[in-house]
């Protein structure tokens, strides 16, 4: 479930481990002033491009030919492998798995931030 308010989306992720009471672990992400880089404002702009071929309660992440299928973990992984290669970090010490701990990390503090669900 995805909200979009003024100044952040709010995330809520059903049926995730560290959903305990199964209410929906919810995530924050802040949107950023510098719109180029804003993580929010890109997913608002991808939503409402993919809309049509997503469906109301459609996937978020869909293949980019038809039949816009949701696309899997594993292709997610790969798109997160390539960006960190492209980025010039560490495949040694990152990984796609990094951005869970991350998200974990942040989220535990009380500074939310989602990478992905």
């Amino acid at each position: 479930n995805l909200v979009f308010e003024q100044n952040h989306m709010k995330v809520t992720c059903f049926g995730i481990k560290n959903d305990a009471q199964r209410k929906g672990f919810e995530v924050i992400l802040p949107k950023n002033n510098v719109v180029k880089i804003d993580p929010v404002q890109t997913l608002y702009d991808y939503i409402e491009r993919t809309r049509e071929h997503r469906g109301q309660d459609g996937p978020v992440f869909i293949a980019l030919r038809s039949p816009y299928n949701a696309v899997d973990s594993s292709t997610v992984s790969r798109i997160l492998e390539e960006a960190i290669v492209l980025a010039g970090l560490s495949t040694k010490e990152l990984s796609a798995k990094s951005f869970r701990l991350f998200v974990l990390t942040y989220s535990q503090q009380s500074i939310l931030y989602l990478m992905w669900c």
